[in-house]
């Protein structure tokens, strides 16, 4: 039980640093888009 815990939890917590990176990630590029408007 407790193992299978434990690894779910460790899955969810890179599947949220994954986000947090895409989500930086399309920031940048929203910002290099803005850019070549102006």
């Amino acid at each position: 039980m407790e193992n299978g815990w434990e690894k779910s939890w460790r899955t969810l917590i890179l599947s949220g640093k994954l986000a947090i990176m895409k989500k930086k990630n399309g920031l940048k590029a929203l910002d290099k888009q803005k850019q070549e408007l102006y």
